[in-house]
């Protein structure tokens, strides 16, 4: 297995444990990472990961990155979430957890990328945004699910 399929394996892993145990209804609540709820984080992490789907996919065909010098993703961020804003839960859950699935695919076959090149978009984010979760949810008072 290569590194860049451990990390992310591990991250994801991380942000699953994130947000186990979330109650449906408290998905949607406004400031898990400013004004986002649970919903609009995980919708945001599967748009950046199938950004990143797309990278390994050019891996894979020998095509070179697009330049991304200049790219606003504060802007891309704020229309992403304009267009996803009225998902339901199960829409956004099915779109969070079919793109990984796609995106793991795809990094399957192409396990000797360079981490570095996905990193962003995936295992980094994951860490970031599982973080925001669980501050939020010692900030609301929702345990963290237990391992037992």
């Amino acid at each position: 297995m290569s590194n860049a399929i451990e990390q992310v394996e591990t991250s994801w892993a991380r942000l699953m444990h994130a947000i186990e145990g979330i109650p449906d209804d408290r998905m949607s609540e406004l400031g898990v990472a400013g004004d986002w709820s649970v919903k609009d984080v995980l919708s945001h992490i599967a748009y950046w990961e199938g950004q990143a789907m797309g990278d390994v996919e050019r891996a894979l065909n020998g095509e070179p990155d697009p330049e991304k010098d200049g790219l606003d993703v504060e802007a891309i961020n704020q229309n992403v979430h304009a267009e996803r804003s009225d998902w339901t839960i199960p829409q956004m859950l099915d779109e969070f957890h079919g793109t990984h699935e796609r995106f793991m695919a795809a990094l399957r076959q192409h396990p000797n990328i360079n981490p570095s090149e996905i990193e962003a978009d995936t295992f980094e984010h994951y860490d970031e945004h599982a973080a925001d979760i669980l501050a939020w949810r010692e900030r609301v008072g929702i345990e963290p699910a237990t391992d037992s």
